[in-house]
């Protein structure tokens, strides 16, 4: 009797051990608002856009028409919507925002995490962006342990304005670590790409502008829909898609090499057919007025004559 016990204890011991975890519930809508922390560093503080809001106050309405009762947490508040509540820490590392992040969980005890964090890791100037990877890493082995049934949505991060320069390949190699590290940290840590932001999109060298910040509104909309969204419930209201847009208006602060062509300051933008290398693409274009000086003799003698035209800028 006692070794038949004792092989079914070592049997019931052995299934645990080997059998896959469990796949966690989705979080679904209570009587309570659903508390989400947009957590991060300037990207989340909405740096970039004409209101500082970010991708926040469009997320919220969305959100919203959805059905959601949301409530935006965090110690830092930023933009001009009604709920700006986010723990975002602009010019902060991954190592920084953990040295608080155990006491902002206690504080606002979020259910749902928006994590955009590390494009201040690939600053080359603070060679951190090498062990950026295993922050990460140490970060959702932090909200796992202090928030355990929170959603977590983590963001491969946006591209910069430095293409080809070590801060944009730093940028490469932490977004092709990110989603094993994510896929690692459970069933309740989803991956979502913003990596494909950039360009056009930025309104310097690292911060998306207000179009930016739509497309990683719908980024994470898509992304928490598939998991909040009760099994059988309607979709979600569609709403606007900033990727199928041919025109929109976007701001651009400063430019960078190949940029330096670009139209600074706000602008409406286009999708027209250019023909590259004899095959004809859909690029965004804008209208821009290029001033030109030429000296030219005039009555025997040379003056500078000054001429505005009009050009076609393109890009992506």
């Amino acid at each position: 009797m006692i070794a038949r016990s004792l092989a079914a204890a070592l049997l019931t011991l052995g299934s645990l051990l080997v059998a896959p975890p469990a796949q966690a519930e989705p979080l679904r809508a209570g009587p309570a608002p659903i508390k989400v922390m947009p957590l991060g560093d300037s990207i989340t503080a909405g740096g970039g856009s004409t209101q500082l809001d970010g991708y926040r106050a469009d997320l919220r309405e969305r959100l919203i028409s959805a059905g959601l009762d949301v409530d935006f947490v965090g110690s830092a508040p930023y933009g001009a919507s009604a709920d700006p509540d986010t723990e975002g820490h602009p010019g902060w590392t991954i190592e920084q925002v953990q040295e608080i992040l155990t006491d902002r969980l206690a504080a606002y005890q979020p259910d749902v995490i928006l994590l955009q964090l590390g494009t201040n890791n690939m600053n080359p100037a603070r060679h951190a962006a090498a062990g950026a990877p295993a922050a990460l890493t140490r970060m959702l082995e932090t909200i796992r342990t202090a928030r355990p049934a929170a959603q977590v949505f983590v963001a491969r991060i946006p591209g910069t304005a430095f293409y080809g320069g070590q801060w944009q390949v730093n940028t490469g190699q932490y977004n092709a670590a990110v989603p094993a590290i994510v896929a690692a940290a459970g069933p309740r840590f989803h991956l979502v790409d913003q990596s494909g932001i950039g360009g056009l999109d930025l309104a310097d060298t690292l911060h998306p502008n207000n179009y930016g910040y739509a497309k990683m509104t719908w980024n994470w909309y898509r992304a928490m829909e598939r998991v909040l969204r009760p099994a059988g419930a309607a979709p979600w209201p569609a709403g606007k898609n900033p990727y199928t847009a041919t025109v929109t208006y976007r701001c651009i602060k400063k430019s960078v090499a190949p940029f330096a062509r670009y139209a600074l300051g706000c602008h409406t933008w286009s999708k027209r057919p250019v023909t590259v290398y004899g095959r004809t693409v859909s690029m965004w274009r804008t209208p821009a007025q290029v001033k030109t000086t030429k000296r030219i003799k005039v009555h025997g003698r040379v003056v500078t004559r000054e001429t505005v035209v009009t050009k076609w800028i393109t890009g992506w």
